[in-house]
């Protein structure tokens, strides 16, 4: 979601060299709320689950603080997104690149460019997320002029996951309008 709202209001600049977008999704976005809790990287720079010991380990690390159900972190899913942080990414870079390192010049020139996004978008956020709180959520959608908020309930991190029904009936319609 960063990434895409940095490119969102990139490309409404005047002079911008890139495509511009039509439509924007952000689904709790790591953008937080300058006013508000940051819950991101924990205090301890330690994120559960980044270099995890085994699958069992990111399972539980997934259970307790990306989803709301713990079902949805089955072993099968903690198993192929293990392996891809193994395999993409050496623990020193996954810890450094997730813990903050570098990205406070990023955070901070997005929330002054927040305001640049003049185009149709859509926030979804999970009413539970222990990563991103929904507090952030609310500030995106009064920064973004004419965005639509909505909370999805019972949800953390990822509803396009936890709820893929109610996530399909919302963006979907949003972009076909």
């Amino acid at each position: 979601g960063q990434i895409a709202a940095l490119y969102a209001a990139e490309s409404a600049a005047p002079d911008a060299t890139i495509p511009k977008v039509d439509k924007l999704v952000l689904t709790d976005a790591v953008i937080f709320d300058p006013n508000g809790p940051v819950t991101w990287p924990p205090p301890d720079r330690k994120p559960s689950g980044l270099a995890p010991a085994s699958v069992e380990e990111y399972r539980q690390g997934l259970a307790h603080g990306l989803f709301v159900n713990p079902a949805f972190a089955t072993e099968a899913y903690a198993r192929d997104v293990y392996q891809m942080l193994i395999s993409y990414h050496s623990a020193p870079t996954a810890a450094a690149l997730f813990s903050g390192a570098g990205g406070t010049a990023v955070r901070d020139y997005l929330r002054d460019h927040l305001k640049d996004i003049q185009i149709p978008t859509l926030v979804v956020w999970g009413s539970e997320d222990k990563i991103i709180p929904v507090t952030s959520g609310e500030y995106i959608h009064r920064t973004i002029a004419g965005s639509k908020y909505v909370v999805v309930p019972e949800c953390g991190h990822a509803p396009g996951m936890e709820k893929p029904s109610m996530y399909v009936d919302l963006v979907v319609p949003f972009l076909g309008q």
